[in-house]
């Protein structure tokens, strides 16, 4: 949903995994209650390290599964997990986190900056998961 729009969104929770501090992305989003995962080797609570991919899957199902309401994810990072990571291990990550999408009513919006991966790479990405396309 855009900013001023007064249509309702059609999910009832969110949740956010970024790169930033939690506490800049509440400010400059101006969010209270959605629950913020912060990518990062700093230990802080909110703190998730991107080596933890296991772990990091784990706490979007639970998050998943908490209702039956329609629910987002906004997955920002994916090339910090890729650098820390590699693709392979990111890309079953990915693909698992969609399998359980299906499962329990989510929808994860994952942000591809195409410009620090290669052309096989970003190829595959777009095979496996829908593109959403913005107009301007």
């Amino acid at each position: 949903m855009l900013p001023g729009d007064s249509q309702a969104p059609p999910w009832k929770g969110g949740a956010h995994s970024v790169e930033e501090s939690p506490e800049i992305v509440r400010k400059n989003l101006k969010i209270e209650k959605t629950p913020i995962l912060w990518l990062t080797k700093v230990r802080d609570r909110n703190a998730v390290s991107p080596t933890r991919l296991e772990f990091l899957l784990q706490t979007m199902v639970d998050f998943m599964r908490k209702t039956d309401d329609p629910k987002v994810i906004f997955l920002d990072g994916v090339g910090y997990l890729i650098l820390e990571n590699g693709f392979v291990p990111v890309f079953r990550f990915l693909t698992t986190l969609k399998d359980y999408t299906a499962l329990y009513n989510t929808v994860v919006i994952v942000p591809l900056r195409e410009d620090g991966l290669d052309e096989k790479t970003v190829n595959l990405m777009y095979r496996e998961f829908e593109r959403m396309r913005f107009q301007s």
